[in-house]
């Protein structure tokens, strides 16, 4: 997919969800983790700002290819669950920070990637 045809998809997923009043941006880089980290490095990475409603969807310009409407609407979904993750993190115990983060993530991407699949299938049986 092309840059400018992601950024149009970004625009129109975004109505689809509602995030109206989200300002959303979207920018391409090669993306990283920090080392040692034993994070996956996927196609496109967001950042979000609940409390100002805004974000960053970063996509990896080396993985264009690899764009669709899925990747777009994971992403996107990530805004929908921002304020329940930033809660979620500020309550973290200290004490077992690393694990209960990793469990988040965990809890988070997986919820993300159902949400993605079931709004695809009714995305696709629309007559």
């Amino acid at each position: 997919m092309t840059k400018s045809t992601i950024i149009k998809k970004v625009d129109i997923w975004k109505k689809k969800l509602g995030l109206i009043n989200w300002q959303i941006s979207v920018d391409f880089h090669i993306l990283k983790y920090p080392k040692n980290t034993e994070s996956f490095v996927g196609i496109a990475r967001t950042q979000c700002q609940a409390t100002y409603k805004l974000a960053t969807i970063s996509f990896d310009p080396k993985k264009l290819p690899l764009v669709d409407n899925s990747v777009i609407l994971h992403e996107l979904l990530h805004c929908l669950f921002a304020d329940l993750v930033g809660y979620s993190r500020a309550n973290i115990d200290h004490k077992v920070h690393d694990k209960a983060e990793a469990w988040l993530e965990h809890f988070e991407e997986g919820l993300v990637s159902e949400i993605e699949r079931i709004i695809l299938r009714l995305h696709k049986s629309k007559p």
